[in-house]
């Protein structure tokens, strides 16, 4: 298959593809289109068609979806019956409704010219050339002419229409009612058409289209979706390695999805920078995307009259959403003034209302989130710049290397299986830390040349893998690791299930099988997986502790946590993250506080665990009702935490902020972030412990901006769980 060239990605204008092009090249809306599709070429020849609405964003694919819905009504045998339609994204000479009929007019006469229809085609361009001579003004009886064609052809058009808020907008209501009769008719053109916000015209009652439209909201990618997106782009422009870029930076991309808004568009904009390699800081890589839109951005915005320039400029510089309260101290602009202006930007797709939250009425923000980062780059204080790298920051380490501190702890385990050394190969291949990957990948070569001592098989099959059965199941490990560093957790239990159809019924092999459970809800499975580890290894102390947190978390089995714990302990004495976890239990869930501080106070501190013991100490302090010493211990903790929360510990901070909450320091434990800086280090974590607070979080999240929103919505449902 030929390669895709970079510079025929489609990014603000796919129909320059071709068929081909634009079919490999379309992954991100692939559901929808298949549902349109299949409901337009269901449609028997005399029916009263459904007409379909698609609303989304700027760069959310609208445009790639009805591209790629011509190219599949050109093939056979679809193009016997139908015919596809395409205009130009914006038709800016349609002033009334004859001239949206001349542009289908136009329309036919190209798809009759790709089809190479020549004959048709000349007498067509004849016809549309001599419209304006007979009427002199385009005006009455232009559909009539195009449907005296449609019947000529005998194929039923497909209007693939783009901003359709914009025509409706330039048409009179009159206009609007003549042109809804001619779309309910039998036999009437089927539009499929797209618009970057809702339309008035279509969902107030009693207006002219109120109801003649199936609508179908386009929402941002999901963080899968827009790895799926670049992985593609990848495939077909020949980038073969690209999948191991992924694995290694799953957190620099979980952050650059977060601020660029998931949207079709910035996702493939992002790939060329990175298709071999991101740079050393995220910021790089994040300004480096923000020039590549500059032009675009520029050029949209000072298109805008000189009035909207300044309440767009108010709104994209207040970053979270803005009630009219506020543009009217920022612009002075009374609200007669405001209202109109606001009305046209959200029916052009600017901006979106929200419900408000200590206020009565609506807060406004951008809809298309990057353009908001970029305008706050170029335009904004210093100090908005660094929350914005502060929050880079901490998104990278928020969606990041989850499975770090698996690799951590595997270095001290020994293995005596070639199938738990396997495990580890797959693991020093999918982490993004090169000393622990290098230090990991020694260790099981070491690993092996003791086991080949007694076993010469050893070397020759993982040296020269030819044994199928042994091949397969260090690509079921390495496939199942590689799912598991992206959260895709159903695929790695599958591939388990795979696994153990060759006997493999070792320890690390159920281990990870509860672990995966536990991520997803699967507690009771996950308690039978981490017994079953146990049986076979009653030494195992990580899966003891493991065993532990799933009773304390999850299952409110306090008293078997305790004992799991205990176990834990007895049989490593060195590792303190079960006596850690159990003082948690003992004070927050026990009641058990003097227990839990001479427990605490044999633990030794360490560096690994610093920030940890020093939160505790800061907890203790709160159940001491010493606020002044909970806030010295804490100010230390953050000062070790730097610009995000460390994997092997951000669950005793989110443990932190609950239990804060829970005795009724949370606006104590806010204040000590905020008087340091960290409200702006550590903005969702902050953020998701206001909400906490708050009678209606939901509401609340409503006044915070989405690039913080949408963590913080999912910090706070892990602190709640606690």
């Amino acid at each position: 298959m030929k390669k895709l060239d970079l510079t025929k990605i489609g990014f603000f204008n796919p129909g320059r593809l071709s068929d081909e092009e634009i079919e490999r090249s379309f992954v991100a809306r692939v559901p929808l289109f298949q549902y349109l599709f299949k409901k337009i070429v269901a449609e028997s020849r005399n029916s009263i068609p459904q007409q379909y609405l698609i609303i989304g964003q700027r760069g959310m694919g609208k445009t790639s979806l009805l591209v790629r819905m011509a190219v599949e009504l050109r093939k056979k045998p679809y193009s016997d019956d139908f015919i596809a339609l395409t205009f130009p994204e914006e038709q800016y000479n349609i002033d009334r409704l004859s001239k949206f009929w001349l542009n289908c007019l136009d329309a036919l006469a190209n798809a009759l010219d790709r089809e190479k229809q020549t004959e048709l085609t000349q007498q067509l361009d004849e016809e549309i050339a001599n419209i304006a001579k007979i009427h002199h003004q385009v005006s009455d009886g232009v559909y009539e002419i195009f449907e005296k064609w449609i019947a000529r052809i005998n194929r039923r058009p497909v209007l693939l229409v783009d901003n359709m808020n914009l025509i409706l907008h330039k048409i009179s209501k009159t206009e609007q009612h003549q042109l809804r009769a001619i779309l309910m008719k039998n036999n009437a053109p089927i539009v499929v058409s797209a618009s970057a916000s809702l339309i008035e015209e279509v969902v107030d009652y009693g207006a002219p289209f109120y109801d003649a439209f199936q609508i179908q909201y386009l929402k941002k990618l999901t963080f899968e979706e827009s790895l799926d997106v670049l992985k593609n782009l990848a495939k077909i422009t020949g980038k073969t390695d690209f999948e191991g870029i992924i694995h290694q930076n799953r957190g620099r991309l979980g952050a650059l999805y977060q601020l660029t808004g998931g949207t079709p568009r910035t996702i493939a904009m992002l790939f060329p920078l990175i298709q071999d390699g991101f740079s050393e800081a995220i910021q790089t890589d994040l300004e480096a995307l923000l020039d590549i839109v500059t032009p675009l951005y520029k050029a949209r915005f000072e298109e805008l009259p000189d009035q909207m320039q300044v309440v767009l400029d108010a709104i994209a510089l207040h970053w979270a959403p803005m009630t009219i309260e506020q543009m009217r101290n920022v612009t002075q602009l009374e609200n007669g003034q405001l209202s109109p202006q606001l009305k046209r930007l959200i029916e052009v797709g600017w901006l979106q209302k929200l419900d408000a939250f200590k206020s009565k009425g609506s807060v406004y923000e951008l809809s298309e989130r990057f353009f908001n980062i970029w305008y706050l780059m170029r335009r904004s204080n210093r100090r908005t710049k660094r929350e914005l790298y502060c929050l880079s920051k901490f998104l990278e380490t928020f969606y990041g290397d989850d499975i770090k501190h698996v690799a951590q702890n595997r270095l001290s385990n020994k293995n005596l299986t070639t199938n738990s050394i396997a495990i580890d190969l797959a693991l020093a291949d999918s982490i993004k830390d090169v000393k622990l990957s290098a230090q990991l990948r020694n260790k099981s070569h070491e690993e092996l040349i003791e086991l080949s001592k007694t076993d010469d098989s050893v070397l020759r099959n993982f040296d020269v893998p030819d044994e199928k059965i042994q091949e397969k199941i260090e690509k079921l490990w390495n496939d199942c690791v590689k799912d598991l560093f992206e959260k895709k957790y159903e695929n790695c239990l599958l591939k388990l299930k795979q696994i153990e159809k060759f006997q493999l019924h070792n320890v690390i092999f159920y281990s990870f099988q509860a672990f995966i459970e536990n991520e997803l809800g699967e507690y009771q499975d996950s308690e039978k997986s981490y017994l079953k580890a146990i049986e076979l290894d009653k030494n195992f102390a990580t899966a003891w502790n493991n065993l532990g947190n799933l009773y304390q978390n999850h299952l409110g089995q306090y008293q078997e946590s305790e004992k799991a714990y205990l176990k834990a302990i007895e049989l490593d004495k060195s590792d303190d993250y079960p006596k850690y976890n159990l003082v948690f239990l003992y004070r927050d869930k026990l009641n058990r506080l003097e227990e839990a501080k001479t427990l605490f106070n044999t633990i030794p501190v360490s560096e690994e665990l610093k920030d940890t013991h020093l939160l505790h100490q800061a907890l203790f302090a709160y159940y001491d009702a010493n606020a002044g010493i909970a806030k010295e211990f804490l100010l230390e903790a953050l000062q070790l935490v730097k610009n995000g929360l460390p994997s092997n510990t951000q669950d005793d901070w989110w443990r932190a902020g609950a239990i804060a909450v829970k005795l009724g320091y949370g606006t104590h434990f806010l204040q000590t972030l905020a008087e340091n800086g960290f409200d702006i280090i550590l903005k969702p974590y902050y953020v998701a412990i206001q909400a906490l607070m708050q009678p209606n979080p939901e509401l609340f999240f409503n006044s915070i901006a989405t690039e913080v929103r949408e963590p913080a919505k999912k910090i706070m449902e892990i602190i709640t769980k606690y």
